[in-house]
């Protein structure tokens, strides 16, 4: 089965950070050669590379459209490391290049120019198109939240076979949620966001459907819990299945294709407007080569995922961004309506990536199929003229970083094995093509490209060694001399553990590895953004799950690594696609996981989300500010117990309406605020009393002060000896998984500085009173964030010094 031309493909959260157009005249100054219709020389510079030759030109040109090749794109200078990596583009290489596309629009070529550049032998044609199109947006749920974004939005029942439909005996309001539970014997309970019945039916041969907008006259919209998405058109559908799990699929029919492409996010619509309707042609084309070789699938019930496994759905976010905008991909649609890209009468496999570092390959190399229109092709002039941040990167690893992902030891040397792809591209043996062969000190491992660019996080195949990291340094001595005798050993008791490694990302799967063996769920955040994570403690403690950080726009290969190692089955986002991305959740979707996103319109949405999510009922919750995170992460320390309180999102002098709701929701009756009133006014904890709640606040003159008088709260809760987990004070990262290992071990959180920690200061304190139940614990982070001596502080303390 040939590979999703997606699957490698970067997800759009990347391509849509390019923040500006550049002039077309600049453009132009930077694409055309001054030998510009000259001989073309090799088009890529990768050292170590063996350039073919290059193809022929694409098709004759109108004025003003430069052939795609003949630019040769410079190599980015070395960076000093044991092993330099300069590669290029981003996806499986094969195809259109998105970015190629971008920089052929700017020059003035047709979206028709683009296509056949990039599918040589093919031609674009008006066709009969299917009428509808299925499409996935989840699977293997149980439950699920929908909000009435735009209504009322009648709900009915209907026949999987006959297709009879009886109306449910209410309608979903506007901005009402309702969530859906699949009972296990597979009927259907809907209640409210106060927790009140409002239908309970249905079995196995029954669908739940929600009519949507069906024309643009119709305003109907709901918003899924399971996606962080709106949708508008067609049909909304749940169809439950009775098995053991009591499983659901999740399913959106659109009535149009049109209707469906007006939702493919796939490049931004600033872009321009030839771009737009090759992007256009080539996503319809997609699908309806897909629903005409496969049709409904089994493991979906349907045509195509909404992720991009397939094609990257948004819905109506991605049109409601548009139309800010004026429109440009609504009329690059409409402008294309019913065009495909043909090859000899029939709908052409349009592969697409993000773009190819100035040459693509052919299919048989990237895919293991030959598709006659799927061929090298040199596209480096019009990727100089796009505004790719990709076109050229690199990626430096010690010795000892690359022998690991090769299993080899320490890393030694390098060799790139023939043959290559026409660009230089790193192959797979077992399709005919070299590999790449890393020796180390424990012996000697020949990998296929994409091994070893899924290993260490890299971009794509197009890579090559600079000329002084071919041979890696000398293998160092495993088993370093001991030191001097007259240095005095260091008599500090060893209680504290540490989690660390090189980044926030591997550190929080090193504090995984230190809590747990295996693990049936885990929680997965934004690396770099914390508002949606701050509740996420709590879901953790409920699950007994490790918290795992990835970046937004795709899963890290290390963490992919560490969801094998822990065998888990389910992953559990937090945040919508601006946190983590559709392309997260493909990721996971493709390692067999079951995904779960928990997320709102904003932060205080997605806490009040989670927060109801880790508990069915809490007769306390805590809240911390939303604008920052050092007190809610604080609040783990309560969190962190099976049965304590979940955590929420408050604003300096307000209580959000979404916080209101889960409290109600909870049926909380006691709240503990976390800060000072400099931080939470007083102005918030008269309205929670107006609510009727008790209010206790816990604070000190800063966050590390704060930080203690929670965990000192945490422990009057508990009994016995408690372990102690220490994260730095200065960055959210570590401090969040952190909080996850101290629900795993049952002990307490305290946010500790990075370089010092006095006797006096509130930490110190902290330990030094409470030592006879601090069992140990654990450091998280390296010594750049938490220095050793604060380690070995905070084990004098522990040891009564």
């Amino acid at each position: 089965m040939r590979t999703s031309p997606s699957s490698a493909r970067a997800p759009r959260s990347v391509v849509a950070a390019v923040a500006a157009l550049a002039t077309l005249i600049a453009l132009v100054l930077l694409a055309v050669p001054a030998d510009a219709g000259q001989g073309a020389p090799p088009t890529t510079d990768l050292t170590g590379y063996v350039e073919a030759e290059p193809p022929a030109l694409p098709p004759t040109f109108s004025q003003g459209c430069l052939p795609a090749g003949g630019s040769p794109i410079a190599n980015p200078d070395p960076p000093d490391a044991d092993f330099a990596f300069v590669g290029g583009g981003w996806g499986h290489g094969a195809g259109m290049s998105q970015y190629g596309a971008q920089g052929a629009g700017m020059l003035g070529c047709t979206a028709e120019q683009i296509l056949t550049t990039y599918f040589p032998g093919t031609n674009v044609a008006t066709v009969a198109i299917p009428p509808q199109i299925v499409i996935g947006l989840a699977t293997g749920i149980t439950s699920t939240r929908v909000t009435a974004d735009a209504g009322p939005v009648p709900w009915e029942l209907c026949h999987y076979q006959t297709g009879a439909c009886q109306p449910l005996p209410v309608e979903q309001p506007t901005g009402a949620v309702w969530t859906i539970t699949i009972l296990p014997d597979a009927r259907y309970r809907i209640t409210d966001a106060g927790g009140a019945a409002v239908f309970e039916g249905g079995d196995y041969e029954l669908n739940l459907r929600a009519r949507l907008s069906q024309t643009d006259a119709d305003t109907r919209r709901v918003s899924l819990s399971e996606t962080g998405h709106v949708y508008r058109w067609g049909t909304l559908q749940m169809d439950s299945v009775q098995t053991a799990s009591s499983n659901a699929y999740m399913t959106l029919e659109i009535p149009d294709m049109d209707l469906y492409l007006r939702g493919l996010s796939e490049v931004p619509a600033s872009w321009p407007a030839p771009t737009l309707q090759a992007q256009a042609i080539a996503g319809r084309s997609y699908a309806v080569r897909r629903i005409q070789a496969l049709g409904i699938r089994d493991s979906c019930r349907c045509n195509l995922l909404a992720t991009p496994a397939d094609q990257n759905y948004e819905g109506y976010d991605y049109e409601r961004a548009d139309a800010q905008i004026g429109g440009r991909w609504r009329a690059a649609v409409e402008a294309t309506s019913r065009q495909v890209l043909l090859h000899q009468g029939a709908v052409a496999e349009t592969f697409y990536s993000s773009s190819h570092g100035g040459h693509s390959e052919s299919s048989r190399f990237v895919f293991g199929g030959d598709l006659p229109y799927v061929q090298p092709v040199d596209d480096s002039r019009w990727d100089l003229a796009s505004n790719n941040p990709l076109r050229r990167w690199t990626a430096t690893f010690t010795a000892a970083e690359l022998g690991a992902a090769a299993g080899v030891g320490q890393a030694t040397q390098v060799e790139f094995l023939e043959p290559r792809g026409a660009a230089g591209r790193v192959g797979n043996p077992a399709r005919g093509y070299g590999g790449v062969r890393v020796t180390g000190t424990g012996g000697q491992a020949v990998l296929s490209g994409d091994q070893l660019r899924q290993r260490l996080g890299m971009r794509s195949t197009l890579f090559g060694l600079t000329a002084d990291s071919q041979q890696g340094p000398p293998p160092t001595d495993p088993s370093p001399p001991p030191p001097p005798p007259s240095e005095p050993p260091d008599e500090t008791p060893d209680l504290l553990a540490r989690a660390a490694a090189s980044n926030r990302i591997a550190t929080a799967g090193a504090v995984s590895g230190e809590g747990w063996d295996t693990a049936a769920d885990v929680v997965v955040a934004a690396a770099d953004r914390f508002p949606d994570a701050l509740a996420g403690v709590k879901l953790a403690a409920s699950l007994s799950a490790p918290l795992l950080l990835t970046y937004g726009d795709g899963l890290d290969p290390s963490v992919a690594a560490e969801i094998d190692r822990l065998g888990a089955e389910t992953a559990w986002l937090l945040g919508g696609a601006s946190a983590l991305s559709s392309g997260v959740r493909g990721d996971l979707a493709d390692l067999g996981l079951v995904t779960r996103r928990l997320s709102g319109d904003t932060r205080y949405h997605t806490a009040a989300d989670i927060a109801t999510a880790s508990a069915v009922a809490a007769d306390e919750v805590t809240v911390a500010l939303g604008d920052d995170w050092p007190d809610a992460v604080s609040a783990s320390s309560l969190a962190a117990r099976v049965d304590g309180p979940p955590t929420l999102l408050v604003q300096r002098y307000r209580v959000p309406g979404p916080t209101v709701a889960a409290i109600n929701q909870l049926g909380a009756r006691r709240v503990t605020v976390v800060g000072g009133t400099a931080v939470i006014g007083q102005a918030v904890v008269a309205q929670l009393e107006d609510l009727g709640l008790e209010v206790t606040r816990l604070a000190g003159g800063d966050r590390f002060a704060t930080s203690t008088a929670v965990a000192s709260s945490a422990l009057e809760r508990r009994t016995g000896a408690v372990p102690l987990v220490v994260a730095s004070g200065s960055g959210f990262p570590d401090a969040l998984s952190a909080g996850a290992l101290a629900a795993r071990l049952g002990g307490v959180l305290v946010l500790a500085p990075s370089t010092s920690l006095p006797s006096g200061s509130p930490v110190s304190a902290f330990v030094a009173a409470h030592a006879s139940r601090l069992d140990g614990g654990v450091v998280v982070g390296g010594t750049g964030v938490i220095s050793t001596a604060v380690e070995r502080q905070l084990e004098a303390r522990l040891d009564g010094g």
